[in-house]
């Protein structure tokens, strides 16, 4: 009923959505989220005042096969050509070179250059053992690196690294979700090789904006430990949100000098200063 067929009637063809979708420009995709959305809140599925965030890596569409080597500063080129063990020559080189100038080349100076190639070899020789039983040619993905190599086709398509699974290609996409019914409230997609927490203030505040839009006030923003940073809570307390999310590396490891106030519930750290809960 979605799509307006009823049970007993013949879907279209899938290719009559599945290869048309293809042809839709980004405002049209808007648009027909925006519709969706604003549903979604008249009937009563979006609370707005708590929503949580989360990304994950979306794989391209994409072969390590064609990724190209990155010029280099003229002394650097032989040594990164030394370096490099992987993807030397792309084995399905593009037609069209779609990359801009400047992601074709290394970034920084010679000395910069020369730098960045030997903290990636130092890496290479650290991650060797993981790769040894890795059949066939997946074991080059681990000297992959958005350092040394591009997509010239599809330059969105960065080089990123799940735990104990080579190198691919991927986007990364971060969502809001209303925690009231689990309804999208933004989506959007950005390079792989950032950090997560690199996008909140982005996805805050079009989702934000999006909300009051319909008279929704947004109150709370829960993510994970990857989007903790001093500037995020720093913006999120002066937009008035507050936030649940985990230090990157934990919380204290211990209470060691900190005295408790039971009858107060906070505690007092060793310069004598209250530590409030947040």
């Amino acid at each position: 009923m979605f799509l307006g067929y009823d049970i007993d009637e013949a879907l279209p063809w899938h290719s009559a959505i599945s290869r048309t979708r293809q042809l839709y420009v980004e405002k049209v995709f808007l648009q027909l989220f925006e519709q969706v959305f604003e549903k979604c809140v008249e009937s009563g599925m979006v609370a707005g005042h708590t929503q949580a965030i989360d990304g994950a890596f979306l794989k391209a569409n994409a072969s390590k096969n064609s990724l190209e080597i990155k010029k280099a500063d003229t002394s650097v080129e032989d040594y990164l050509l030394e370096q490099i063990k992987a993807n030397t020559e792309p084995i399905r080189p593009a037609a069209i070179n779609r990359a801009p100038q400047e992601q074709q080349h290394m970034q920084g100076d010679k000395e910069e250059q020369e730098k960045q190639l030997k903290e990636l070899n130092t890496r290479y020789e650290r991650q060797t053992r993981q790769y040894e039983d890795m059949r066939g040619d997946d074991h080059q993905g681990k000297f992959l690196s958005n350092k040394t190599h591009y997509r010239a086709t599809d330059p969105d398509g960065q080089i990123a690294v799940k735990p104990g699974k080579p190198r691919e290609l991927y986007y990364s996409g971060q969502i809001a979700l209303d925690t009231g019914k689990h309804v999208i409230t933004h989506a959007q997609t950005v390079l792989a090789e950032g950090r997560d927490g690199d996008s909140l203030k982005t996805i805050v505040n079009k989702t934000k904006q999006r909300l009051l839009q319909h008279g929704l006030h947004l109150k709370n923003a829960l993510a994970d430990a990857s989007y903790s940073s001093g500037e995020n809570y720093f913006y999120l307390n002066q937009e008035n949100i507050d936030a649940y999310i985990p230090l990157l590396g934990g919380a204290l490891t211990g209470s060691e000098g900190f005295v408790y106030d039971e009858q107060r519930d906070f505690y007092i750290c060793p310069y004598n200063k209250i530590l409030k809960g947040g």
